[in-house]
């Protein structure tokens, strides 16, 4: 297994390698053919070329509350490794299942960065779940870029920078401008690419089969998650009493509605933090509300003082709720004598083999392996913990740590 050095000799060994490419990369980039596919019709159309190729670059642009209300699929980029890039409108299109058999059929590799956010809002908004994803951001993890962003990727790779207006763009906005098309496309039809160099790189580390590992992972972890409630995931609502987590319950449902009905991001409606307050002091009546400053003007008038005060007297008298942070996620034993300093040895056993190995340390072994090691020497491992080790974590790092480590 090859040992790595820091990251300035990794990135020289990529541009050698991107020099060796640099013919198909020039045509990637200099000779981008891409088409706006804006109806059914050329979706139809578009389709067979699509098909006929493996794999496929995908990247999606979302509407995620941040212009308007909700979550939303925007736009769809394909890249095919014969250069041709097509961006389709799912708002155009009459129907959507074609474009879900062409990304669920599990005929082609998809090659997508982080592709973690892009795979829950496919199943989120369509029931399509994505599989045989390389991801190129985990694959340059376990290549030992620190930054795996796709900005920092194509910098460091190409020399290319993202213009992060697009970043910002109202991609529910019709029609889409020349340049917001070509930046769509630019960055989809690159992932070929980097993968193409990631690859390498992996291969050349014996680490092809570590990355192959983490994408299946990330793709069963889909449908395996319990989702967390929005209301719970709003800023400091862990530190909430159960009795006033049930009326930011009933604030939140309030603002969604009427974030719905204005098409407008909840936070324009109300703020987290300001949503938080109101969860711990609730205003009982206008007076109270009138005082407050920061709301949507709609809650100032009749209607929306109506409906802020009910929520709040639906929060008071509905059954209390429980923070998931705050239920209890595993039965530990007692810790034996001295586990906080096995814990500290553990650590820094990590610590110097993510340094050697180039890698992050929550890579090397996650940090609930770690402390419930630490705090049960020579115990067999219990099922949530035996399903956080990776085969090759089982094989490469477990024999030295248990050996180290087993024995308080």
């Amino acid at each position: 297994m090859a040992a790595e050095g820091d990251v300035r000799r990794y990135a020289r060994h990529a541009f050698g390698l991107a020099s060796l490419l640099m013919r198909h990369f020039s045509c990637r980039v200099g000779d981008m053919n891409y088409q706006l596919v804006a109806s059914q019709a050329e979706f139809e159309a578009a389709l067979p070329q699509i098909e006929a190729t493996n794999p496929l670059a995908v990247d999606m642009e979302m509407e995620n509350n941040f212009h308007h209300y909700g979550l939303h699929l925007a736009l769809v980029q394909i890249a095919t490794p014969t250069n041709a890039v097509f961006l389709i409108d799912p708002l155009a299109l009459s129907d959507l299942k074609s474009l879900g058999r062409l990304l669920t059929d599990g005929r082609h590799e998809l090659i997508m960065h982080n592709a973690d956010f892009d795979r829950r809002t496919c199943f989120q908004l369509h029931g399509w779940i994505l599989e045989k994803t390389f991801d190129t951001q985990i694959a340059a993890m376990f290549c030992g870029f620190k930054q795996p962003g796709l900005a920092n990727l194509l910098a460091e790779l190409f020399g290319l920078k993202i213009d992060k207006r697009y970043q910002k763009q109202d991609w529910l906005k019709r029609p889409l401008t020349k340049p917001a098309l070509e930046y769509a496309a630019r960055d989809v039809n690159m992932l070929h690419s980097v993968r193409d160099i990631l690859t390498a790189r992996l291969i050349e580390l014996g680490r092809l089969e570590w990355a192959q590992e983490e994408f299946a992972r990330a793709e069963k972890k889909l449908t395996a998650d319990v989702p967390v409630p929005g209301y719970c995931r709003i800023k400091h609502s862990s530190g909430l009493s159960p009795r006033q987590l049930a009326v930011l319950k009933a604030l939140a449902d309030y603002r969604e509605t009427t974030a719905r009905h204005f098409d407008l991001p909840p936070q324009f409606i109300i703020r987290d933090a300001l949503l938080i307050e109101l969860a711990r002091c609730p205003p009982l009546d206008e007076k109270k509300i009138k005082s407050i400053r920061g709301f949507h003007p709609a809650l100032y008038r009749k209607d929306g003082l109506d409906g802020l005060i009910q929520a709040v007297h639906t929060g008071l008298t509905a059954p209390e709720q429980i923070h998931p942070a705050r239920r209890p996620k595993h039965i530990l034993h007692s810790p034996v004598p001295g586990w906080d300093r096995r814990l500290k040895d553990m650590r820094q056993w990590r610590l110097e083999k993510a340094q050697k190995l180039n890698l992050e340390q929550h890579i090397v072994l996650d940090a609930e392996v770690l402390e419930w090691c630490a705090r049960n020497p020579g115990r067999h491992f219990p099922p949530f913990i035996d399903e956080q080790i990776r085969n090759w974590q089982r094989s490469f790092l477990l024999p030295e740590f248990l050996n180290l480590f087993a024995v308080s």
